[in-house]
């Protein structure tokens, strides 16, 4: 599959990783210590098919080979799905990090 414009834009701008498919995406950029997976979307028909945490997979990888040693990971309490998304990253391994506004962070060690 050929790199999106999206990711190229995001890989320009913010130095960003892009990992996609035919059924989604997710992003991950440096924040300070941590390897920051800021967005994560799949498909409604592939959703419960682990597409999520194969994309995290791969971002983890590369951290690490940038030399970085945990993950961060994020849920807009305001957004459609949240609930889900909690679900999703406690599911994958992660733990409370800290919340900011309507923001809750999760992280976890690569």
């Amino acid at each position: 599959m050929e790199e999106s414009n999206y990711s190229l834009y995001r890989r320009e701008r913010e130095n960003a990783e892009i990992v996609e498919d035919e059924y989604g995406f997710a992003a991950a950029i440096p924040f300070g210590s941590y390897w920051y997976i800021d967005e994560i979307f799949v498909k409604r028909s592939h959703r419960r098919t682990y597409k999520a945490s194969e994309y995290a997979d791969k971002l983890a990888e590369i951290g690490r080979k940038r030399g970085y040693t945990s993950l961060l990971g994020s849920v807009d309490v305001r957004a459609e799905g949240s609930t889900n998304s909690i679900k999703t990253l406690v599911g994958y391994g992660m733990k409370l990090h800290s919340i900011d506004g309507n923001t809750i962070y999760f992280s976890k060690k690569i």
